[in-house]
Parts: structure tokens; sequence; C-alpha cells
């Protein structure tokens, strides 16, 4: 629906934005800036919200067929983009600034 279609344009827009600042942050002098794990925690969050609304957005199969099966889609979601995704939200700035 509307809501689907407007979800996926902000995650669109985050991934844009995300994959355009990550190289930029690398030159950076002070990579782990504060300021920059705030960024990162705010998109981390936007991703994660997307895995878990993941579960319940009817999808379509090989076929074509429209699914709305909760568990069906959880299944089908765990066997493809779940883990990559679940790595790719791991806070890996926040966690070096506090651990070293």
């Amino acid at each position: 629906g509307l809501m689907s279609s407007f979800w996926k344009v902000v995650i669109l827009i985050h991934s844009f934005v995300y994959a355009f600042i990550w190289p930029i942050r690398m030159a950076a002098s002070n990579p782990s800036s504060w300021a920059l794990i705030g960024f990162d925690f705010y998109c981390d969050t936007i991703f994660f919200t997307d895995i878990i609304l993941t579960f319940f957005i009817p999808i379509f199969d090989k076929e074509g067929r429209n699914i709305r099966d909760n568990r069906r889609i959880a299944k089908l979601y765990l066997r493809s983009w779940f883990f990559p995704e679940i790595i790719g939200c791991v806070p890996i700035t926040f966690l070096k600034k506090i651990l070293y």
C-alpha cells in the first residue's frame, strides 16, 4: 500500500545517504566522532526498524503470488536477507569508540 511504498522510499534515501557519507567519513581526521556515531545510530535504527517491518509486509514469491501469511514471510526472509541485514545493523563505530 501507500505506507509500504513510502517506507521503501525512506529506506532507499537512507541507503544512498549512508553510502555517500561512508567514504567521506573514512577520509575524515576523526571518523569516530560522537556526531558521526549519532548519525550511525540513527541510520542503524532506521535499518533495524526495516528488518522488523519486513516480517509483516506482504511479499511476492518466485511465481509472482502475493504472500500475506506472516509465518511464510518470516521463513522466506530468514532464508534470504535477514542475516546480511542484521549484520549490517551492528553499530561498529559505536563499539569501536567504547572498546578502544
